[in-house]
């Protein structure tokens, strides 16, 4: 069941439904501590929500936790690029990508940071 709620958070989150999002994390999180995914979107609605330093906490624990999670990874990118981060956002795609190549989302994001790096060889090869 955990599974479907966390895809449903991800939903949420996409249609900026945050409360409910943040809700759901909290349920899972309840049943199942350990759920690393489930921190780090806590972590990255937190961010959102603007409690940006509760949601880095969150997001690097998680990801420290489950290093081989290609989503988390993913995550810890979109979280340092909306601060400005770009290398390390560019970092985290990477790690991304690495652990889960069919993540299209984590490939997108790592060739639109790379363009704004001013690194278009790199974007070129992500896209």
């Amino acid at each position: 069941m955990s599974m479907q709620e966390l895809q449903e958070s991800f939903k949420l989150l996409d249609t900026g439904r945050l409360p409910e999002a943040e809700q759901l994390c909290r349920k899972v999180l309840a049943s199942d501590p350990r759920n690393c995914l489930a921190r780090g979107l806590l972590g990255f609605i937190a961010h959102r929500q603007g409690r940006s330093e509760e949601g880095e906490s969150l997001l690097l624990k998680a990801a420290e936790d489950d290093e081989r999670s290609g989503q988390l990874q993913h995550l810890l990118g979109l979280y340092y690029a909306e601060q400005g981060a770009l290398r390390q956002a560019a970092d985290r795609f990477k790690r991304a990508v690495r652990t889960q190549p069919r993540h299209l989302g984590a490939w997108l994001a790592l060739g639109e940071t790379c363009k704004r790096l001013g690194r278009p060889d790199a974007a070129h090869k992500a896209f």
